[in-house]
C-alpha cells in the first residue's frame, strides 16, 4: 500500500510566520558573519564563524523543507 506523502502535522498560518521570522534572522546573522568573515584576520574565529554559517545555512534549509511540505 502507498504511503501518502505530506506532513505528519499541520502547518498554521501563525507557524508560517514564524519560520519566515526565524529565517529572516537567519539571514541577517549569515550575512553579518560572511561580512565580518571578510575582515576577519584571526584563523579560528574565521574557522568558527564559517562553521557557525553551515549550521544558518542547515536550519535555513531545514525551515524551508518544512514550509515546502506542507504545501503538499
Amino acid at each position: 500500500m502507498a504511503k501518502k506523502k505530506g506532513p505528519e502535522f499541520m502547518i498554521t498560518a501563525k507557524d508560517r510566520l514564524y519560520f519566515s521570522d526565524i529565517m529572516s534572522h537567519i539571514l541577517t546573522f549569515s550575512k553579518k558573519n560572511k561580512n565580518y568573515l571578510e575582515v576577519c584576520e584571526d584563523v579560528e574565529v574565521a574557522n568558527m564563524l564559517t562553521q557557525i554559517n553551515d549550521i544558518l545555512e542547515n536550519q535555513y534549509e531545514t525551515c524551508l523543507q518544512v514550509l515546502e511540505d506542507s504545501n503538499e
